[in-house]
């Protein structure tokens, strides 16, 4: 057996047709190979979650390990359980399910843009406020509850006692996340629409049908057709008029 590694966590082996082993110390260096076409999602494969198997006189790798999974499977289910793996064998879902975080990350700050400005025009002091409200929170992550009660007493102390701005940063991650996840799972398809023919000149991926394309472009497409016309021509004006 030709180990990669020394590191005795968890490791990918790789069993050949010709029947040598390799392990592989993560997903990474697998899925480098795989992508070279070096190996083939039908060879046999398992998962080590401690001492790797070692070779024995016919070539090949015992069944025994220290606090190891034994059980072979294959490349092609083995990926099942790991998304860098997956993304070669089904690349349009694993493309579009990887845009969700991003789409929601970036949905995230454009909507706190969007009200940091608004607050600024309505009321420079409650826009200050605002930003410091936002920095509270990303301290509170570091130092706990203090950046909370230092916010009450700020707020008090600048005679706006009843601004409670956490309720508005709570508002504001919903309406990012709810715009933001299925932009980026549109954009994730379209990535992977073209990632795929790309993959396939090395890769026999899987036939992955028009899931990608109905749930991953046509679905979110139109939830975003229909929904962001009405918040932003709708909505956002009723609520200027609240806050004013």
């Amino acid at each position: 057996m030709i180990e990669n590694t020394e590191t005795p966590n968890t490791q990918i082996e790789v069993w050949f047709p010709d029947g040598e082993c390799v392990l592989y110390k993560d997903a990474t260096e697998l899925t480098n190979n795989i992508a070279n076409g070096n190996i083939k999602k039908s060879y046999r494969a398992r998962l080590l979650h401690g001492s790797p198997a070692q070779p024995n006189a016919d070539g090949g790798a015992d069944e025994q390990g220290e606090n190891m999974d034994i059980n072979w499977s294959s490349v092609g289910k083995l990926a099942a359980q790991i998304p860098e793996i997956q993304v070669m064998f089904t690349p349009k879902w694993s493309y579009a399910l990887g845009g969700v975080g991003w789409g929601i990350l970036v949905g995230i700050i454009i909507k706190a843009l969007d009200t940091t400005i608004t607050l600024f025009i309505i009321d420079p002091q409650a826009g200050m406020l605002w930003l410091f409200t936002v920095a509270c929170i990303f301290a509170s992550g570091r130092f706990g509850f203090y950046p909370i009660v230092v916010y009450f007493v700020v707020t008090i102390m600048v005679g706006m006692p009843f601004a409670n701005f956490f309720v508005t940063a709570i508002v504001v991650a919903l309406v990012g996340a709810l715009f933001g996840a299925p932009a980026g799972l549109f954009v994730g398809a379209v990535v992977g629409h073209f990632k795929a023919k790309q993959i396939a000149k090395h890769v026999n991926i899987d036939d992955e049908g028009l899931r990608p394309y109905m749930l991953g472009m046509l679905l979110p497409f139109a939830f975003l057709v229909i929904s962001l016309p009405l918040y932003i021509f709708w909505l956002t004006p009723k609520i200027m008029e609240w806050l004013a």
